[in-house]
């Protein structure tokens, strides 16, 4: 069997998901091809599957408008989704994929109907949240751009497009008490977000499959504790935010290791790093720093919310965009994190907030129950079964 997967090419989340099953279906003895944008690629090849470049967004971190403008500006220009959907029904065709797994894609279920093959969805439903009346249009122009290629398509499908984010078996890459959704959801989605499974995080290790604590803080280069861990994504930071939050880490005691993304160059790394906080551009697996952390302080991304829960890390979230907003509120509202404005980030806050959470083990207590409920789901296992069982039985490619 051979599974095609389609994350979108903004944002770490999506891709990091699409491993995690791509990696169970591996050790199952099943192929996987990864369709995505370019940007993604470095991140699907390190991981050890086959990539194939498709149209998709391009995020540029010095454009005047933020990511999340950008995303919706291009997905909503005119012929923008009907190109990419043209280009994932030949991919598909080539690769001779028996079913696509998607997250997040506009166009996924669309092309996998046309070629008569099953789909996969793993949706994440903050991501439809309107943080701000500035992103109500653009969204809603994607969101009707995404419904016109349906309906001119429809000819074509051989099974009914519900909702763009659903596929024919839907998953929720969370847990109940996280999961949600927002007041504005798109019409062609209400009556059926009830088939949306929930299913924990979805992660590529285990756990308990990561060496001790011990021995990751020293595959870290980190010399003690208490050890916070900041990642925060490379196009929305700018470098005085950067250097604000590894400043608070000194200043709390801590020691620290802050991952700041595309801006932080090797010349700027040297500048900002001591022996107490390294500053780099980017961690290869930052779940087993996550793991091995005190305290998180990150962006909102809900991937990283969700690998923090795995493993019971408490967090402060700069939310900044987008979903990132509802992600933080869930954990602020549960207990477990503590949310701080990205946009007046200082020196000052970033210490009181990291001593408030580290001195109160209400914090740890309530991320910890999270953790215990995030157990009783299986995570990609359960989606690699799913995945598994559509597959059963069907038609090989005709020149197969």
């Amino acid at each position: 069997m051979r599974a095609a997967f389609m994350p979108v090419a903004f944002g770490y989340g999506t891709t990091a998901r699409c491993l995690a099953v791509a990696r169970e279906l591996q050790r199952r003895g099943h192929e996987s091809v990864f369709l995505a944008g370019a940007a993604v690629g470095p991140m699907i090849e390190r991981n050890g599957f086959a990539f194939r470049a498709i149209p998709d967004v391009r995020i540029s971190g010095n454009a005047r408008q933020s990511p999340a403008h950008q995303l919706f500006a291009q997905e909503s220009t005119p012929g923008f989704l009907a190109h990419q959907m043209e280009a994932v029904v030949e991919a598909l065709r080539q690769t001779h994929a028996d079913l696509l797994v998607y997250s997040n894609s506009l166009t996924a279920a669309v092309a996998a109907s046309i070629v008569g093959k099953p789909s996969i969805s793993i949706f994440a439903p903050s991501i439809l949240e309107v943080p701000s009346l500035g992103f109500f249009v653009p969204m809603l122009r994607t969101w009707l751009a995404s419904v016109a290629l349906r309906r001119r398509v429809r000819s074509r499908l051989t099974t009914p497009i519900y909702s763009a984010f659903l596929g024919d078996r839907s998953f929720v890459p969370s847990i109940p008490p996280l999961i949600y959704w927002p007041l504005l959801v798109p019409p062609d989605l209400i009556g059926h977000r009830s088939e949306v499974v929930p299913v924990g995080a979805l992660l590529a290790q285990a756990p308990a499959d990561l060496p001790p604590d011990g021995v990751l803080l020293d595959e870290l280069g980190v010399k003690g504790r208490p050890f916070v861990y900041a990642t925060l994504g490379g196009e929305i930071f700018d470098l005085e935010m950067i250097r604000a939050i590894a400043e608070g880490i000194r200043h709390a005691e801590c020691h620290g290791l802050v991952s700041g993304g595309h801006r932080v160059t090797d010349e700027v790394s040297q500048r900002l790093s001591d022996e107490q906080v390294q500053v780099v551009h980017y961690l290869p697996d930052d779940f087993r720093a996550i793991k091995t952390a005190d305290l998180l302080i990150w962006h909102g991304g809900h991937q990283t919310m969700l690998e923090a829960v795995a493993v019971g890390t408490p967090a402060i979230g700069l939310p900044y965009q987008l979903d990132q907003f509802a992600n933080v509120a869930s954990l602020v509202s549960y207990g477990a994190a503590q949310r701080l404005s990205a946009r007046r980030v200082s020196t000052g806050m970033i210490d009181r907030a990291i001593r408030t959470m580290l001195h109160n083990p209400r914090y740890a207590e309530r991320m910890t129950a999270l953790r215990d409920i995030n157990r009783d789901y299986r995570g990609a296992a359960a989606i690699a079964d799913v995945v598994v069982e559509l597959t059963q039985g069907m038609r090989a490619w005709p020149d197969e």
